[in-house]
């Protein structure tokens, strides 16, 4: 999913007739004119903001005031102060000399004006984006290539306050650094190290717009006794010819520079992009990994895809290395990022970030303060989805998952003449293995085969049912997975040679609709709404098509007819021509009786014509006859899915539902479950179904239901006791309040007891007081949220919650006082 803020960005420039595509000088002078312009309006913002003490650099300010205020003949002089207030504190770049020869007054104007209209809160992301397109634009960099870089290296930052990057590009890593909390950044202090003129006066600019001061040096002004981070990122360069670690010239390389770096100067991590060559090539550049594995320099290698300056994808490979002299490991962490390419799919996933996170878990003590999670601190990047995954699978610290990472102990790596490849150490990821799916489909599967003790399951024992088969529910919020889950379902029941069938009623779902063989999945049979060009269909003629086959069938009519009895409707069906009238056309019936007799009914069938449809009677209406397309669009859905199901319906095939519910008033959402259970009992089937109602699942409580709760993408399995009411299910999982809530009394209750417990302990938690009271916090919250606060309901509610709170309270202060 894209951020709104670099949408927004991509289409001012658009907007500006800027773009890569157009490959002319206009897009390049259009750039150099308005990225001051967009400079001096977020600095004039920020610093009216300000206290006067608090400027870093006045005349800058008042420059970049005057700029943005000025209109017409004034802006061009407003301009070239601004850029010579810059001078003053960045002398080596000079940014007037990358202006346009002819500046134009009306262009001046008409770009001034359009960043006049640019919300504030957008001008950061369209500053940092038009830069990066100037820099892309002059051949200085790849902006895919540097947002992969720093999406590695700044989570490898955390703790880190002096940071280096040598021949930086877009400038990324420093901001990125700082993730949501960019006051951070006063107390970080930065230095580009060996960067051209072109790239200086871009980079400055950037960082000058947040007042932040950066040091230029050559490379060897690096070399002072003490650096924490460094990135090394020049341009693709294998090594070649002699080395030049031992002369006082520039190295040719990234991986000769960090040899040059490591040998002059300490520093804490260092993360150097090099060519995927110079990890296996024999010669010199072997003899400079030796250097580095002997010497216990390198911590990890990644290799992961990215980009040349055509556009095509290469594979490339990023050495962390550490300095610290308490770094003695026998072993180097090897990670295969290319295996995480599945999941960067997902909504705001990074696998640059998720790889840097696997570092820091398997040597987190050679980061500050443990080197904190990275995903929380970068709100709509990839924190949900990353950090839940990331807690799933390395949770317990640092595991090897084959394909992916694995630690390999150095004399492996020296039998192997000092290669860094990591698919030679990995191998290939296991496409059999599920381990890195945004849901793990194990406990599915695991439910669907394991065979039930009835006399022994997690649900009441009010039917007698003596069969293993099984609907299992997965409930969960939007983006949680559940509908990847059935899709991963299909490929787990297919690579067990058992039968699935597919049922979805949205209007996309991500069920596979294969259109011609050899099939996929051989084993699996698409039921949803989409049609064979995968557009939506009335699918009436299939659905008729389905009817017939039930008619004509004695089990599944029996079934068919006690399920409709159950739901409001007699046992008299019909087949209906084109008119509703009970009259004959030729000699052509146009009211056709079904009976409960599959053989008169195949007769009915072969005499009707394609233009009827279903006819049924409701109870409740008197004996009309009510074609199908006439029912509500519910009753449409319910029975729809009714017949679907029962069409496929036989012995041990497992039918996979998304969002049943869709359309379905509340009192056919409860009735899902007792049809899933009918029919499976009847045909010895199964079922997992996707759904977002807590009605449904408060409804799922025949022997053999099970419903899981998808969150944090994990599956936990819903005890029994917490779906016996509606608002348990919402409270517990959705987090929303319904009025009245007998959950919430119970809560409370329990929260006070256990803090009691604790109190007369001879060693009470604080953690527990502390725990309880921002669970009420949160309880309040969503109650405020949820119904409107002079309600009497929620009036009450939050009483009783804040008076537990009060108790809770004074339980903490008395027991401080006693200790």
């Amino acid at each position: 999913m894209l951020d709104l803020r670099v949408e927004n960005a991509i289409k001012f420039w658009k907007s500006l007739n800027v773009s890569l595509e157009n490959n002319n000088r206009d897009s390049i002078d259009i750039l150099r004119l308005t990225l001051p312009l967009l400079s001096a309006k977020m600095i004039s913002v920020r610093h009216n903001y300000a206290q006067s003490e608090e400027l870093t650099y006045d005349r800058y300010a008042i420059a970049a005031s005057k700029l943005d205020e000025c209109h017409h003949e004034s802006i061009y002089p407003a301009l070239m102060e601004f850029l010579e207030s810059l001078e003053e504190f960045f002398p080596d770049c000079n940014y007037k000399a990358n202006l346009p020869d002819l500046i134009r007054p009306e262009t001046l104007t008409k770009l001034k004006s359009e960043v006049a209209q640019l919300p504030y809160e957008f001008i950061r992301h369209t500053l940092d984006y038009g830069i990066s397109l100037a820099i892309e634009f002059e051949g200085l960099a790849i902006r895919k290539h540097s947002a992969l870089t720093a999406d590695l290296a700044a989570p490898l930052t955390a703790g880190f306050d002096y940071i280096s990057e040598v021949n930086p590009t877009a400038g990324d890593l420093f901001f990125r650094s700082a993730g949501s909390n960019f006051m951070s950044l006063e107390s970080k202090f930065y230095d580009i190290i060996k960067t051209n003129t072109s790239t200086a006066f871009y980079l400055h600019l950037k960082y000058s717009t947040f007042d932040i001061k950066t040091t230029t040096q050559s490379l060897s002004g690096i070399f002072s006794p003490q650096k924490q981070f460094v990135l090394i990122d020049p341009p693709f360069a294998p090594l070649t010819g002699s080395s030049l670690i031992f002369s006082d010239q520039h190295p040719k390389s990234a991986l000769e520079t960090l040899i040059k770096i490591t040998k002059k100067t300490s520093y804490d991590i260092a993360v150097t992009i090099v060519p995927r060559t110079d990890c296996t090539k024999p010669g010199i550049t072997r003899d400079l990994r030796q250097r580095l594995i002997d010497g216990r320099k390198i911590l990890a290698v990644v290799e992961f895809s990215s980009f040349n300056r055509a556009g095509k994808q290469i594979l490339v490979t990023a050495l962390v290395t550490s300095h610290k002299t308490h770094h003695h490991r026998n072993s180097i962490l090897f990670i295969d990022a290319t295996a995480l390419r599945s999941l960067d799919k997902s909504e705001n996933f990074s696998y640059m970030e998720f790889s840097a996170e696997i570092i820091k878990s398997w040597a987190l003590e050679l980061w500050p303060q443990g080197g904190a999670y990275h995903f929380e601190n970068q709100p709509g990047r990839s924190s949900k989805i990353a950090s839940n995954i990331f807690e799933r699978e390395f949770g317990d610290g640092y595991k090897n998952i084959p394909g992916l990472c694995k630690e390999v102990e150095i004399d492996e790596i020296r039998n192997n003449d000092y290669k860094l490849a990591a698919k030679s150490h990995i191998g290939d990821l296991d496409k059999e293995s599920k381990i890195l799916s945004k849901i793990n489909p194990a406990p599915v599967v695991e439910k669907l085969l394991k065979k039930t003790n009835n006399n022994n399951n997690n649900n009441n024992n009010n039917n007698n049912n003596n069969n293993n088969n099984k609907r299992i529910y997965v409930i969960g919020n939007n983006g949680e997975g559940k509908s990847l889950l059935l899709f991963d379902l299909v490929e787990e029941l297919c690579k067990l040679k058992l039968r699935s069938v597919g049922i979805a009623f949205a209007m996309v779902d991500r069920f596979p609709l294969e259109k011609t063989p050899p099939y996929r999945y051989p084993a699996f049979t698409y039921a949803g709404a989409k049609n064979r060009s995968k557009s939506t269909s009335s699918s009436s003629s299939n659905l008729a098509k389905l009817i017939k086959g039930i008619f004509c069938n004695k089990e599944k009519l029996i079934c068919f007819s006690s399920i409709l009895s159950e739901l409001g409707f007699s046992g008299n069906y019909y087949l209906i021509g084109p008119h509703k009238q009970t009259v004959v056309r030729g000699r052509e019936p146009i009211l056709l009786p079904l009976s409960s007799d599959p053989i008169d009914n195949a007769d009915v069938f072969t005499y009707s014509s394609p233009r009827h449809t279903l006819g049924l009677m409701r109870e409740t209406d008197d004996n009309q006859v009510t074609p199908f397309l006439e029912l509500s669009s519910g009753e449409q859905q319910i029975l729809s899915l009714i017949v679907k199901v029962l069409s496929y319906a036989q012995k041990d095939i497992t039918f996979l539902i998304d969002e049943p519910e869709i359309s379905l008033h509340v009192s056919w959402q409860n009735s899902i479950p007792f049809i899933l259970e009918k029919i499976s009992t009847s045909f010895k089937c199964d079922f997992v179904v996707a759904t977002h109602s807590p009605l449904l699942i408060a409804s799922a409580n025949y022997p053999q239901d099970f419903c899981f709760v998808a969150q944090k993408q994990k599956l936990e399995l819903l005890p029994i006791e917490s779906k016996k009411t509606v608002e348990g299910v919402l409270f517990d999982n959705f987090k929303t309040h319904t009025p009245n809530n007998r959950k919430i009394p119970e809560r409370c209750a329990q929260l006070v007891s256990n803090a009691i417990e604790q109190a007369n302990s001879r060693n009470p938690l604080n953690d527990v007081f502390s725990s309880a009271i921002a669970e009420l916090d949160d309880i309040i919250r969503i109650i405020k949220l949820m119904e409107p606060a002079k309600s009497y309901s929620a009036h009450s509610q939050i009483t009783l919650v804040s008076s537990a709170k009060l108790a809770i309270q004074e339980l903490s202060r008395l027991n401080e006082l006693e200790v």
